[in-house]
């Protein structure tokens, strides 16, 4: 600080560890946002070192929820299940696709029709528990009665798509939203054909059992397989990685 070693409460000069050896600092790259430093480097996954204090920083991973993710599955002979829509799932695939780099990462399921779930309509009777889409969201009802007039566009919590009401002429209905046709999830365990995963956004029921098995998934881009982001950069109050 101001040009002077910090020391740590023992007089010592402070010091965090990191992974990276000698020969890996001319490929770091940075860039910095107040008092966090996001780095990064082709071996290694991004990191943020984060300062509290002249001596409290802290290095870790940066974690993301919506991404990136590879090119969305094509193949219609490789499919994937999930075991439920939220909290703690199973995810089974139809061939031998997590592997022990994926721990950790964010994995993309898909599923594979819309329309199976009806469309939104205004003046349609509905019932507590109905699910309808409205463009690419699906929504579930909280009230019931007949819709209104305002089409569900949020993307999350609830909304009303009129002014509700208990009369015979009132409209609208109560619309929790669900998911915009695929959730994601964070793999804990992979061995081949399944893995261990805890949802992140809620997957949808059309992927929900062996039944409902989607070609259209994807893995997390970022891994020891693929290699990590060689460049950072901030650019209209966005972070970019490359």
């Amino acid at each position: 600080k101001d040009g002077a070693l910090v020391l740590n409460s023992s007089n010592v000069i402070y010091e965090i560890a990191t992974p990276y050896t000698e020969a890996d600092l001319f490929r770091i790259k940075f860039t910095q946002s107040a008092d966090v430093l996001t780095l990064v480097h082709p071996a290694y996954p991004p990191k943020e070192l984060r300062r509290y204090a002249h001596d409290n920083w802290q290095l870790v991973d940066v974690v993301t929820k919506n991404g990136p993710f590879e090119d969305i599955n094509i193949d219609d002979s490789v499919t994937v299940y999930a075991s439920a829509s939220t909290g703690t799932i199973t995810l089974t695939a139809s061939a031998s696709i997590f592997g022990a780099e994926q721990v950790g990462k964010l994995f993309y399921l898909e599923q594979p029709a819309v329309d199976s779930v009806p469309v939104w309509e205004t003046s349609k009777s509905t019932s507590i528990g109905d699910i309808r889409r409205a463009d690419s969201n699906y929504y579930r009802a909280v009230t019931a009665g007949k819709t209104g007039t305002l089409r569900p566009s949020h993307t999350e919590g609830t909304s009303w798509d009129g002014w509700g009401g208990s009369g015979d002429d009132d409209t609208g209905i109560e619309w929790e939203y669900l998911h915009s046709g695929f959730g994601i999830a964070r793999i804990t365990a992979a061995n081949g054909t399944t893995a261990t995963a805890e949802v992140i956004s809620y997957i949808p029921s059309q992927v929900v059992g062996a039944n409902n098995a989607s070609y259209k998934w994807a893995k997390y881009a970022w891994n020891s397989v693929n290699g990590y982001p060689g460049t950072v950069v901030y650019y209209q109050q966005r972070l970019y990685f490359a």
